[in-house]
């Protein structure tokens, strides 16, 4: 998405930032995103794709893969994403657009050397305490490496 320096409802974007940034964690994107897409309301946008990029490790992905997200899943591997929003939980899908993760996997096959994949994230608010579920066996083993 380029914004560049545009002037909404009195607000203007600063034209040196074409792609809005976030830091770690859900927190941070949550914050970002609820800004941008006030903008986006505010600016009368439709039709508007969004795209995260970012790191991540993977399970069973060889180092340096591009992993493109189709479902990004909770920490109980659910489709899912949990919000208190007004002191309710609001439960919301995280499947996303198969026809967009197909376009751009079909796009990366045209670059040499670039191995890329279509695939799940997890995204969780508990990184280090779900990798320690998710491989018991390799924490242990670092935490006893440690001491």
């Amino acid at each position: 998405m380029r914004i560049q320096g545009e002037v909404f409802k009195g607000v203007t974007l600063p034209k040196s930032h074409d792609i809005p940034e976030h830091g770690m964690g859900i927190p941070s994107i949550s914050i970002m995103l609820h800004e941008l897409i006030k903008l986006l309301y505010h600016a009368q946008s439709c039709d508007v794709t969004m795209i995260r990029m970012g790191t991540s490790g993977g399970i069973g992905v060889a180092p340096g893969s591009v992993v493109i997200t189709d479902t990004a899943v909770d920490s109980f591997f659910k489709p899912r994403f949990e919000q208190v929003v007004l002191d309710n939980v609001v439960t919301r899908s995280t499947e996303l657009d198969k026809e967009l993760a197909e376009e751009l996997s079909n796009c990366s096959r045209e670059i040499p050397n670039f191995p890329t994949l279509i695939g799940h994230t997890m995204c969780t608010y508990d990184f280090y305490e779900v990798t320690i579920k998710v491989f018991p066996n390799q924490v242990e083993e670092q935490i006893e490496g440690d001491c």
